[in-house]
């Protein structure tokens, strides 16, 4: 990633996004290889979602002081900042895993398969499709999502829009 990539996500997302996103990285990497070791893996899925919305809400009231009135803001951020733990923990596999950075759409794919794989099994070759389908045409692709069946459709929000931060 360049610096201005980066400079580009601080400015389109705040440095407290992608700081708390960090965050809720480490966090999850820590709670799956600790306390959450025997926990099915379709519900560590959400675990970086559900971290993410936990830490803004708290950064949130410590911050803004007006959490009434924020909350709805400050959950939508908390969700970004999951979707980018997300992120960070596909581009830490691969990039572990083949020595270089993937392309952003080898990334994107990663990415869906890493979390429809807890739902059901993925066919080769259809987690890029769906990557692909979601630059374009997100119904489409929820569609793809929810034709792997139910419980893969759970997670079309929280996929879509990883997908979106990637």
């Amino acid at each position: 990633m360049e610096i201005s990539e980066i400079f580009g996500l601080i400015r389109q997302y705040g440095a407290d996004v992608l700081v708390i996103g960090g965050i809720v990285f480490a966090l999850t990497a820590l709670l799956k290889r600790t306390l959450l070791k025997k926990m099915e893996r379709k519900y560590i899925t959400f675990l970086p979602f559900v971290l993410g919305i936990a830490v803004y809400l708290a950064y949130g009231a410590a911050a803004a002081g007006d959490f009434a009135e924020n909350a709805g803001m400050f959950i939508q951020k908390g969700f970004s900042c999951g979707s980018l733990a997300t992120v960070i923990h596909v581009l830490v596999k691969q990039f572990s895993a083949s020595g270089s950075l993937p392309d952003r759409g080898a990334l994107r794919a990663a990415c869906a398969e890493e979390m429809l794989s807890a739902f059901a099994d993925v066919p080769a070759g259809y987690a890029q499709k769906i990557a692909e389908t979601a630059e374009t045409d997100e119904e489409e692709a929820r569609a793809l999502i929810e034709a792997l069946g139910e419980e893969a459709a759970h997670a079309a929000n929280a996929l879509l829009t990883a997908l979106r931060h990637i």
